[in-house]
């Protein structure tokens, strides 16, 4: 919440999400959902759909996190 990168994939290979798959914090893989190829959207994730009351490494208990997403590409299931 106060603004600070705590990880990026810019300038490196996108990650690859299989929505369902739990791979990624639960409020991440809602903001994917309904992405468009192409697509960007900021995503607000509240603690409870996040990191939670443990927080993890430097992101600290109950924080709320923001992401910007891009979907690159869409792979056929």
């Amino acid at each position: 919440s106060d603004g600070s990168t705590f990880d990026t994939s810019r300038g490196r290979d996108p990650i690859e999400v299989r929505i369902g798959a739990g791979q990624v914090l639960p409020g991440f893989e809602e903001g994917l959902v309904g992405m468009n190829i192409g697509g960007t959207r900021r995503v607000i994730v509240p603690p409870e759909l996040g990191y939670g009351p443990s927080g993890a490494g430097e992101i600290p208990p109950n924080e709320t996190l923001t992401f910007e997403l891009e979907l690159v590409d869409i792979a056929p299931s």
